[in-house]
């Protein structure tokens, strides 16, 4: 069995819901999602855009 590597999740921000299902009074269904999102690492500076000229074939 091969160890997960969590360094890509040290960086993350966890949103989680709680949720209880019932029906009339009786538990019927217990879930949990956790939705993980990477940290934002904008440095200000302008980002450099892939040119799409460069893929099309001139006739």
């Amino acid at each position: 069995m091969r160890k997960k590597d969590n360094t890509e999740l040290e960086n993350t921000k966890a949103t989680g819901t709680f949720v209880v299902e019932t029906d009339h009074g009786i538990v019927t269904n217990i879930g949990y999602s956790a939705i993980m999102q990477p940290n934002v690492k904008f440095s200000g500076k302008p980002m450099k855009w892939f040119d799409d000229t460069k893929l099309l074939k001139k006739k």
